[in-house]
């Protein structure tokens, strides 16, 4: 069985995304061809995610989508990517582990859509379904008609979302317009083989052994609300002890906030790492600091650093919109704030003078149960299993299933 994934997405979370799909088919036993940007070619991020695939994963450098991440105008790129794609790897199977833009593509491309609708065997998983989000002004409205047209004209292929939010009761709208279903999938995790003790993760990142950390990491910028944390911590009137941990590539506009209080960055209580963070360094993160930050005020979709919070037991600080905000208060993982500075100011003080805080213990467990990677694998491939009853699973899976 041939499997072709499609992964026009390079920054972020989204090669690691890719990865864990393609070891998800290749446990079937399916020949997967995996065409990633070719600017990923030579990278860190590459080398970490995608050296140590399984073999009968073929890895292909040959995606040249522009890095806009704006809806319509990558739609067009990745349409004519996908198009060449089909061109060149005959497949039995289609996966778009991140098919947002490729989804109003083909919503634009009927040509193409039923083209990808006769190869009988589509997954295309969302990552964006802001369509069921509130508070939308007048010009997004607008666009998300289009969206629920997008998945309308779907119908035939399979439609996933890692969005917790959007497919359950709590959305305030609808995915499609004429009733396409979206099925929901659990976002993959790592179990950490040795979960460091604070001390020894803080000592692994560089970070002095006292003091006590809330902390922000990864791509770090507007989208995770990175500037409304720097303004917020410094009009906390934080105390000596009291320290901002940044780790992670900063965005320019990060980086000119952090300029307006170096002050902080002098007395030590704002630390920050522009830089990449590996997979070792990103989960002793988790274990190093107090409290997690998942500010995103307007975050649409799952924010997969709630869940490594989780899995290291640390509180979360999190903004109230959306898929953000109502995991934190389904799973009582955190507490939750309107993403305005006084909130977070007013929050983040609060936090100074806490020091019994946790995250619920029953809705921790619940969390950790439903989003593993175990999960993730098997409601990906549950559509290509039941269209090819013969393909075999990995026995290490068969083993986990027996022992749950």
């Amino acid at each position: 069985m041939r499997v072709l994934l499609f992964e026009p997405k390079f920054v972020g979370h989204f090669l690691g995304f890719a990865a864990t799909a393609a070891e998800a088919f290749a446990e079937l036993g399916c020949d997967v061809t995996m065409l990633v940007p070719s600017r990923a070619r030579g990278t860190v991020q590459a080398a970490i995610k995608l050296d140590n695939l399984p073999k009968n994963v073929d890895v292909r450098y040959e995606i040249d989508v522009p890095k806009l991440y704006k809806k319509w105008e990558n739609a067009e790129f990745e349409t004519e990517a996908l198009t060449m794609a089909l061109d060149r790897y005959p497949t039995d199977h289609l996966v778009m582990p991140s098919g947002d833009f490729i989804l109003t593509g083909l919503m634009k491309h009927g040509s193409l859509r039923r083209r990808v609708k006769a190869l009988g065997g589509v997954d295309l998983v969302m990552h964006s379904c802001q369509q069921v989000y509130p508070d939308l002004g007048i010009r997004q409205r607008t666009l998300c008609i289009f969206d629920r047209l997008a998945v309308s004209l779907a119908r035939g292929i399979r439609l996933l979302t890692v969005d917790p939010y959007a497919t359950s009761n709590a959305s305030v709208s609808h995915m499609a317009l004429y009733g396409n279903p979206v099925l929901p999938l659990p976002h993959f995790r790592e179990i950490p083989a040795d979960a460091p003790s604070q001390a020894e993760a803080r000592a692994q990142l560089g970070l002095p052994p006292s003091g006590r950390l809330l902390g922000s990491v990864g791509d770090l910028g507007r989208r995770k609300g990175t500037e409304l944390l720097i303004e917020s911590f410094a009009r906390s009137e934080p105390g000596p002890d009291d320290q901002l941990l940044l780790l992670g590539l900063l965005s320019k506009t990060a980086k000119d906030k952090l300029k307006e209080h170096q002050h902080l960055v002098d007395q030590g209580n704002v630390i920050f790492h522009d830089r990449f963070v590996t997979d070792s360094e990103f989960c002793s993160f988790f274990f190093a600091v107090d409290a997690v930050w998942c500010g995103f005020p307007h975050q649409v979709g799952i924010a997969s650093t709630q869940l490594f919070a989780a899995e290291a037991n640390k509180p979360i600080i999190s903004s109230n919109y959306g898929a953000v905000g109502w995991l934190t208060e389904e799973y009582g993982l955190g507490r939750t704030f309107p993403g305005t500075i006084a909130a977070m100011s007013e929050a983040i003080s609060w936090f100074h003078q806490t020091r019994d805080w946790a995250p619920d213990p029953e809705g921790l467990a619940r969390l950790l149960n439903l989003h593993t990677t175990e999960n993730f694998k098997r409601d990906l491939t549950a559509g290509i299993r039941q269209r090819v009853p013969g393909l075999r699973v990995d026995r290490r899976r068969e083993l986990t299933e027996a022992v749950q």
